[in-house]
């Protein structure tokens, strides 16, 4: 009775390799792969493509949970496509400037945004209006250096 291990014989792996994949088979015919019971699966397989920058992954399956899971959020779409995030916070952003139209630092923020969104001809139009804004301000000046 010493402690030795009995060792599977090489057979017995085949056979363990050939039910995994049978299980994946018959998964993938009755449709549970693609099921709403995976859809949670799915989320965070995307999650973690998308915060690691596989936006190709994160994609392909951010469309497969569009139609397969009802409430795909937009985090989860804002990790997908992050100029989607972008375009939100501008619309944000727009949307203040018409309450607050002399707010010097939402003209920054667009100016910021739209810099981010590879627009620099709106980025610098919000800048210039920051500067008319507060024409000696040192974070307009800076921001000015920055996008020259």
């Amino acid at each position: 009775m010493g402690g030795r291990i009995a060792e599977a014989p090489i057979e017995w792996c085949g056979v363990g390799v050939g039910v995994v994949g049978i299980v994946v088979l018959i998964s993938v015919t009755t449709g549970y792969i693609n099921s709403p019971t995976l859809g949670s699966n799915k989320i965070e397989i995307i999650r973690t493509a998308g915060e690691q920058g596989d936006y190709r992954l994160a994609r392909e399956l951010y469309e497969q949970v569009e139609e397969d899971v009802l409430g795909a959020s937009i985090e989860l779409e804002e990790l997908v496509y992050p100029e989607k995030k972008i375009e939100r916070e501008i619309e944000k952003q727009e949307e203040l400037l018409l309450k607050y139209p002399g707010n010097r630092d939402l003209f920054l923020n667009l100016s910021r945004l739209y810099s981010e969104s590879n627009n620099r001809e709106k980025s610098a139009e919000y800048l210039e209006m920051a500067r008319v804004l507060d024409p000696n301000g040192e974070i307009v000046e800076s921001a000015l250096m920055e996008l020259e």
